[in-house]
């Protein structure tokens, strides 16, 4: 059967033909990993013997039931793309067509759900993460779609894109009416969290009100956004709504929801004995889809979410001469912050409870239960920064990098798959990527650590 051989936003022509070589001949390579493609492979088999499973069926403002949704049949499409086997394109295909064509799938009846200005959350903000996977899918099966049936998905894609966009916009437009121009909030107001302690006890970091809205829900939904902006961009369809829109919220956040120390606002959930999982889950899987769209712009020739770099701010998020921090924010630095908190070099802990400052407090592992980020993104995101620091901690020659051990599962759930992601929106970089020169050129040299916990394997 002829492997597929289209370019998608998620990989060219070159990276598919190196992912599908990966692919085919994949094993663990160092002990105690889990075999994660034939993992995938078990998920993927579920989606074609139990599709109802995977679909959405209930209203998608209600309780966050979409987070799980649609993840086994990702998987399904993506062994398709890897194989061709039309067994598992054709159930994705048919899935998503079923999906799309249900009365809860229609995005204008959700208008009223999107929320006012300054809203703090609504439900229909966890549906941005099942929208992505759809994208996957379609994307990854497009050759197996009619002309007409292209169309159709096209215009659901865009319809939800454009009710994303409003509802972002209308959250925040009540506190800064000139964003999209560039402009700053107007109302200013603070929170009562911070962001962590210094190891003296010290709160660092309080949280602007209007920063506080950037939370990592309402990223996928800018991340869809983002998404349909590039898919548009490469089928050569107006897309200039959709990038000011993406590109606004991004600056947004950078400016006045991100620190000059490489922390964000996402770092505040850091409550009670949860407090790793809570501030390096919630805030990294916020930069994921920035990693995310970084890497599909740039496929495109757009680098900017990669370079843009800014010391502006408001309220304790501006860079300055008493506040310097890295000297410029932008996603290198807030990555480099990652591997901070990952590797101990910079010691941080949670600002509650009061016993914060104890090591059973510390903000240690940015990764927690979902440290298989480390081995997806940062590799993701060195094709173009190529940066020693990051190349050293994703390969594993770093202090502190948690190993493999006897009996190690990747976690499951809603929010934890294979795809060692913590939204189920990414496959393993290396089956999604290719590009293992690119990776690993800031150090040709390199080997594998016997114990190495990373995916890109095939180096």
């Amino acid at each position: 059967m002829p492997v597929p051989t289209h370019a998608t936003i998620f990989q060219n022509t070159t990276e598919l033909s190196e992912s599908q070589a990966i692919w085919a001949t994949w094993t663990p390579p160092v002990p105690n990993m889990p075999n994660v493609k034939t993992e995938m492979q078990s998920r993927a088999d579920d989606a074609v013997s139990s599709p109802d499973a995977d679909m959405m069926t209930t209203a998608l403002d209600g309780v966050p039931a979409a987070d799980g949704k649609a993840t086994d049949t990702l998987l399904a499409a993506y062994v398709y793309y890897m194989t061709g086997d039309e067994t598992y394109g054709n159930r994705a295909h048919d899935f998503l067509m079923t999906q799309i064509g249900l009365s809860i799938a229609e995005p204008t009846q959700y208008a009223s759900s999107a929320g006012s200005s300054g809203t703090p959350r609504t439900q229909l903000s966890f549906s941005g993460a099942w929208y992505i996977r759809l994208v996957y899918i379609f994307e990854y099966c497009k050759p197996l779609f009619s002309g007409g049936e292209i169309t159709t998905c096209e215009t659901f894609f865009t319809g939800w894109a454009n009710l994303y966009k409003d509802m972002l916009h209308t959250r925040l437009v009540g506190y800064s009416p000139d964003r999209l121009t560039g402009g700053s909030p107007t109302t200013l107001t603070m929170t009562s969290d911070y962001t962590h302690e210094i190891p003296l006890g010290n709160p660092v970091n309080q949280i602007p009100t209007y920063g506080s809205f950037f939370t990592n829900a309402y990223n996928n939904c800018a991340g869809a956004v983002g998404l349909w902006a590039a898919y548009q961009t490469m089928n050569s369809i107006d897309a200039t709504t959709l990038n000011l829109h993406s590109r606004a919220y991004f600056e947004d956040w950078m400016k006045h929801a991100v620190f000059p120390d490489g922390t964000n606002t996402e770092y505040r959930r850091n409550w009670g004995p949860n407090q790793v999982q809570g501030t390096g889950f919630y805030a990294w899987i916020y930069v994921e889809n920035i990693i995310q769209l970084a890497s599909v712009f740039s496929r495109l020739g757009d680098d900017y979410f990669y370079e843009y770099s800014t010391t502006e701010g408001v309220q304790g998020t501006e860079v300055t001469e008493l506040n310097p921090g890295k000297g410029s924010k932008n996603l290198l630095n807030i990555i480099r912050c990652a591997i901070e908190n990952y590797t101990q070099s910079v010691v941080r802990h949670s600002t509650v409870p009061n016993d914060s400052t104890g090591e059973t407090r510390l903000l240690n592992n940015p990764f927690s239960n979902y440290f298989t980020l480390i081995e997806v993104l940062l590799p993701v995101a060195n094709i173009y920064y190529q940066d020693q620091d990051i190349f050293d901690t994703y390969m594993n020659q770093i202090d502190g990098v948690i190993q493999y051990t006897p009996g190690f599962s990747f976690p499951v759930g809603n929010n934890a798959s294979y795809f060692n992601s913590g939204f189920n929106i990414f496959p393993d970089a290396v089956f999604w990527y290719g590009r293992e020169s690119e990776i690993i050129t800031p150090d040709p040299g390199a080997t594998l650590n016997s114990g190495s916990k990373r995916m890109l394997l095939a180096i």
